[in-house]
């Protein structure tokens, strides 16, 4: 418990140091078309916690990058156990690394000549996920010990028995930290692709118009509506891949 009430207490007191920094920033700069207070961006972001739109907007964000999300790990995954055969490992290695290799924007604008503006966020959150899945569900099948594999096939053990006791407790937890670390950057990306692309109820949207007609505060809340998402969705998968990892250190 004490260790607990420390590092509360060390969040709060970097919380408050970096807050007092922005509001002296905010003070000196003394215009707030630049530099939105702490106070102006709280007082806004509370003004849109009591609107209904707010929450429809949020939730169809989420909805769209979870979509993206959900469709590069089954493929990431999918792809990442059929590497385990050369000729597929061949033929889809060089295009991950194009995949990993080129930036989002790119991405976002070539996609944009064939998917509508509600599909790109959803392709490009989509993209960012399947090559960090592949590449660590590939990562896990190749730490399964060699002389393990030659006594599944001696004794011919069935499929189904060679995943669930051989191959599942390796890749679990290469799995689940693949997701981890492309739901944030799944998340990122989806939401600069709305800003580009500019779908209807999306917060990339809102953060494209607070800045054009300059609603500094506005676009400053917006901007703490992603941070805060951002920090719930990885509590959340950080709870799902402990489990995870759990179930696959158990077997």
């Amino acid at each position: 418990m004490k260790s607990k009430a420390k590092r509360v207490l060390i969040f709060a007191s970097v919380l408050v140091f970096w807050l007092a920094v922005w509001a002296l920033a905010a003070h000196f700069v003394g215009r707030e078309l630049i530099l939105a207070s702490p106070f102006a961006t709280a007082r806004t972001l509370a003004e849109l916690f009591g609107r209904v739109q707010f929450w429809k907007i949020c939730l169809r964000s989420l909805w769209r990058i979870a979509c993206g999300f959900l469709l590069g790990v089954l493929s990431g995954t999918v792809c990442g156990v059929c590497s385990r055969f050369r000729v597929f490992d061949a033929l889809i290695s060089p295009l991950m690394t194009v995949i990993r290799c080129v930036p989002v924007a790119s991405f976002i604008i070539l996609t944009w000549y064939f998917l509508s503006r509600n599909q790109v966020p959803v392709f490009t959150a989509f993209l960012m996920v399947m090559p960090i899945v592949w590449g660590n569900v590939k990562a896990g099948f190749a730490t399964v010990d060699p002389a393990l594999r030659e006594v599944a096939q001696v004794y011919h053990m069935p499929f189904a028995v060679r995943a669930r006791h051989l191959y599942l407790p390796a890749v679990l937890p290469y799995f689940a930290a693949g997701c981890s670390a492309a739901l944030g950057l799944s998340w990122k990306a989806g939401v600069a692709a709305e800003v580009l692309c500019r779908p209807a109820l999306s917060i990339g949207n809102e953060i494209f118009l607070s800045k054009s007609y300059l609603e500094t505060p506005l676009l400053f809340a917006w901007t703490a509506v992603v941070v805060l998402l951002s920090l719930i969705l990885e509590r959340l998968m950080r709870f799902v891949t402990e489990r995870i990892g759990g179930k696959g250190a158990a077997r």
